[in-house]
This record gives C-alpha cells, structure tokens and sequence, in this order.
C-alpha cells in the first residue's frame, strides 16, 4: 500500500519575465510537518501494540498472582507458591544441589 504527502508549492513570479522563484524554505517546513505526523502517527501505533501485548501478558500473570488489600500489593498466591517451590525442589534434586533442612 502506498500513501502520499501533498505539500504545497511555493513560489513568486517575477511579472515582467515570467521566471518563477520557488520558497524552498516554506516547502521544507510543510515536508518536515508531514513527516513528524507519520512518525507520531507510527509510534502512536507501536506504543498501543506494546500496551495490548503487555496486557495479554499481565492477564497471564495475574493467574498467579492476588491482590491483599491491606497492603495495596499483588503477591503470589498460594498455589503458585506451591507449585512453584515444587518445581524448585524437584530442580535441585535432579542437579544434586545440597538443601539444607
């Protein structure tokens, strides 16, 4: 897909001899416009799919996690603790780590 960028052309016009002065000046200042609204446009776009992305990933995160009200916080529930330190153990065990009891 192809888009374009419409700047308008500035110019004078020398009456007697009909030569055109074009204001490059001008021209580059609405070329630079242009270009900064793709690129906020661009990165608007980005940053709402790195927010949706890490959205997803939160919701899948939060399956382990649960909210203690006392304290504001999310910590890890029961159950991933569990499963967690399960998995630990069982990890320790099959590198022969030393545990301490």
């Amino acid at each position: 897909m192809r888009n374009k960028i419409e700047i308008n052309i500035y110019y004078s016009e020398d009456e007697e001899t009909g030569i055109k002065t074009y204001d490059y000046e001008n021209m580059q200042k609405d070329f630079d416009e242009k270009m900064k609204e793709l690129e906020t446009d661009a990165q608007m776009r980005q940053d709402g799919w790195n927010d949706k992305q890490r959205d997803y990933a939160m919701d899948g995160m939060t399956s382990d996690l649960e909210y203690i009200e006392e304290i504001g916080e999310w910590v890890p529930s029961k159950w991933a603790l569990t499963i967690k330190t399960e998995i630990l153990l069982l990890i320790m065990n099959l590198v022969n780590f030393p545990t301490r009891v």
